[in-house]
């Protein structure tokens, strides 16, 4: 970011135009850098000041942005990894009631088939 600025002094001073450049690394956790050529500075020291305080303003609003997204989202991870845990026990939970059902089915089952069967001896059709 230096170099860039260093390079923003030297066109400003070699055009005498009025120049700003602001920069923000989306990641950095250090403070925004603007420039402010010495003619912009001259012409407008009032604006100047305006405008480069709202670009500071404008670049803590963008960073808090994406904190809160990403805390959101975090909260929402959160949220879903709960509601996966509940649901993989109600699914535990819900085999574990299956099995029994099917062994109590199987039970009855084998208990009508040998009903079935002393019905039919003592009918003679075994």
């Amino acid at each position: 970011m230096t170099l860039l600025l260093n390079q923003c002094e030297d066109v400003s001073l070699k055009t005498g135009c009025w120049l700003f450049i602001g920069a923000q690394h989306a990641n950095a956790s250090a403070g925004a850098l603007h420039y402010a050529s010495p003619r912009l500075i001259k012409d407008g020291r009032q604006e100047t000041n305006a405008f480069a305080t709202q670009f500071l303003q404008l670049m803590k609003q963008v960073s808090d942005a994406r904190k809160v997204d990403v805390l959101e989202l975090q909260g929402k991870l959160q949220k879903t990894e709960r509601e996966m845990t509940a649901i993989e026990e109600s699914k535990k939970n819900a085999e574990v009631m299956l099995e029994a059902a099917l062994e109590e089915l199987q039970a009855l089952k084998a208990k009508n088939d040998q009903q079935i069967q002393d019905y039919r001896s003592r009918l003679g059709l075994a």
